[in-house]
């Protein structure tokens, strides 16, 4: 990758950032990961395995990790370093980004169960 798609790919991505982020301080529920992962798809004309070969390694099994994580019924997966590195390798949005979401939606689920009782 030459110097200037790098830059142009950093630029885009800041972007797309301020964008999300600002669409997350209108919302009062914080979206799930997953969430944002479908949107991001669907804004850059991506599928799947898309994703899986921009995230690095070996693209059939992080497919495969994806699909699986994408699909879950009830989102109990977490996401670990390890994979919001490989989304921030792909995305450029910040492994702490999606870490920092993981949690503001898991603290708002666990706020909304304790009062649903």
């Amino acid at each position: 990758m030459t110097s200037g798609m790098s830059t142009h790919r950093q630029i885009v991505s800041a972007a797309r950032a301020r964008e999300i982020k600002h669409l997350l301080r209108e919302n009062p529920v914080p979206p799930h990961p997953i969430d944002v992962i479908w949107a991001e798809l669907d804004a850059r004309g991506w599928r799947v395995s898309d994703l899986a070969a921009r995230m690095g390694e070996d693209p059939l099994k992080s497919r495969a990790l994806l699909f699986h994580y994408l699909h879950h019924p009830t989102r109990e997966l977490k996401l670990g370093r390890m994979w919001c590195d490989r989304l921030d390798q792909a995305f450029g949005l910040g492994c702490d980004f999606f870490l920092n979401l993981e949690k503001a939606w898991r603290e708002d689920g666990e706020t909304v169960r304790v009062t649903d009782l």
